[in-house]
């Protein structure tokens, strides 16, 4: 899967977003956490804080990128080892 980074039990995926009140583009690490069967039990992001603006505003995906739900759709087929 590109761009996912596994350590041990958790996915973590960088992820370009666009901040809708200042235009900042800065990163989220998406994760998620896979049980003893591999099925995805939390997924969560995490702001970049050396990147990050602070607007406290809405954010989006740069282009071509995926939203959290659509990662969580990938990341629990990633886990169930339908894809690789």
């Amino acid at each position: 899967m590109a761009d996912v980074i596994k350590y041990g039990r958790i996915a973590v995926r960088p992820v370009k977003q666009i901040c809708s009140k200042c235009g900042r583009e800065f990163l989220v690490f998406y994760k998620a956490r896979f049980n003893c069967l591999g099925k995805v039990s939390k997924i969560w992001y995490e702001y970049d804080d050396t990147t990050a603006c602070y607007c406290e505003a809405d954010f989006y995906p740069a282009d071509g990128e995926p939203s959290i739900g659509e990662w969580a759709a990938e990341i629990e087929k990633y886990g169930k080892g339908e894809k690789q």
